[in-house]
């Protein structure tokens, strides 16, 4: 009887054990989706033990010391890219704390799939690269550091054909703990279009599979697309003249039924002059009202001064054209330095959705206005339009360099330029792992009021 009892109470004890265990650790395992480990990791032991040397080193500042641990993140992805091999930064984690090993884990899948394209992919093999990082934000609290860095870097690739490039990645936040005398990792974000692919716990082997699955059906794909395009009148007459002149000068509509033309090189020269690497909105034109995410609005100036749009503050405040004011029958497009340019509730020019719903609303119904719709990758020219299919980004093209002289834009042969995350200059297949993740944008032409 006395056994029965006992062994009822240890039973007891060990379902409410269980339950409490479950009730409680339900809302930590809601937080913190788990993302596998992808890839076969090396340990980077020149890279290990200079950052060790660093921190045990009671002469070198704390500040110092973070600045350590967050450029040699940095560094090994780098040097990653050079050997296009998977060089292991979970060192610099806190590996104690869940969350800083679940970010570990999604930021080393990520690579891996970047990893994966780029050794299909020999264009973007890299020889070297100068590090030369950015800092916004080093300070420390306590025990606690909060950095905020653009880990820019000058790209130097294998192929003396391409030109010396910039880093495809934006701001990164970091947020770092003291533990055992070594300032480690415990947060990292980014906000940017790629990162924005993939949302932690994804399966970045599967995802590398199928990248290089895509890359090798790419010219299936483009057949499937340009035989679609073919059955619309307009788009197979422009797939004809762009396969028979390569040339990015103007689009040649006819201006006397009321086309205005599009000089793609002008757009292009816009794009370079208001961009950058950095954050903030230094290179912005300023004759413009910025946004905090800025990327439609950028886009819309690139195409108003590929129309002939005058980059004056007259003209650009009083909504010459080609800029679409409120008082011409059809959708608007039309921004200035005031804020009241939020504009009546009128978004075209700033909202991506409703930017690309104007281009190709009004190409299919041929109304006034800018006119695009999505065309090929092979034939896509400077001054047209990238957007992300898989977040509100858009792009713009600033150059195109045939690497193979075979008279077809690849996609390892595109540029672009962007804001928020600001981008100059920045090859396109470093910073997505395959042209399927894009949507490649045709500017048909403008239809004046």
């Amino acid at each position: 009887m006395i056994k029965s009892r006992f062994l009822l109470i240890i039973l007891w004890a060990f379902s409410i054990g269980i339950f409490v265990t479950v009730i409680f650790n339900v809302p930590l395992a809601a937080q913190i989706k788990r993302t596998p480990l992808a890839g076969n990791a090396i340990i980077p032991n020149e890279d290990y033990n200079a950052w060790l040397k660093v921190q045990m080193d009671s002469s070198i500042a704390d500040k110092d010391k973070v600045a350590c641990t967050v450029n040699t993140f940095f560094n090994v992805k780098y040097k990653s890219w050079v050997k296009l091999e998977l060089l292991d930064f979970g060192f610099l984690f806190d590996m104690s704390d869940e969350a800083a090993r679940e970010d570990y884990a999604y930021e080393r899948g990520f690579y891996h799939v970047m990893l994966t394209a780029w050794r299909d992919d020999p264009i973007t093999a890299l020889k070297s690269y100068k590090y030369e990082p950015k800092f916004y934000q080093l300070s420390i609290t306590n025990s606690e550091a909060r950095a905020k860095i653009h880990p820019i870097a000058i790209l130097i690739h294998k192929n003396r054909k391409v030109p010396d490039g910039n880093t495809p990645w934006t701001d990164h936040d970091f947020i770092l703990v003291h533990k055992n005398n070594l300032w480690l990792i415990k947060r990292v974000t980014c906000d940017d279009p790629l990162h924005n692919i993939y949302p932690h716990g994804s399966d970045f082997n599967r995802i590398a599979m199928e990248v290089r699955k895509c890359n090798q059906e790419v010219e299936k794909q483009q057949e499937a697309e340009e035989a679609k395009l073919m059955k619309d009148p307009r788009a197979k007459q422009e797939l004809i003249r762009r396969k028979n002149s390569r040339k990015k000068g103007l689009s040649q509509r006819n201006v006397d039924q009321g086309w205005r033309n599009y000089a793609y090189g002008l757009a292009a020269n816009y794009a370079l002059l208001y961009s950058s690497n950095n954050t903030g909105d230094g290179s912005y034109n300023h004759k413009f009202l910025a946004y905090t995410s800025d990327c439609a609005n950028f886009v819309s100036q690139c195409l108003w001064f590929g129309f002939g749009g005058i980059d004056d503050s007259i003209y650009i405040n009083t909504h010459a054209l080609p800029m679409i004011n409120d008082g011409v029958n059809g959708r608007t497009w039309w921004a200035d330095c005031d804020s009241t340019g939020v504009w009546n509730g009128q978004y075209p020019w700033i909202n991506v959705y409703q930017f690309l719903s104007m281009l190709y609303y009004n190409y299919d119904h041929n109304k006034i206005g800018p006119q695009g719709f999505v065309g090929l990758l092979y034939q896509t020219q400077v001054g047209e339009v990238v957007s992300s299919k898989v977040s509100s980004h858009v792009m713009i093209v600033n150059g195109i360099i045939d690497y193979d002289s075979d008279g077809k834009t690849d996609f390892n042969e595109i540029f672009i330029c962007a804001h928020t995350q600001n981008r100059q200059n920045v090859q396109l297949s470093t910073i997505f792992p395959t042209y399927s993740y894009c949507v490649y944008v045709y500017i048909y032409g403008f239809v004046s009021p």
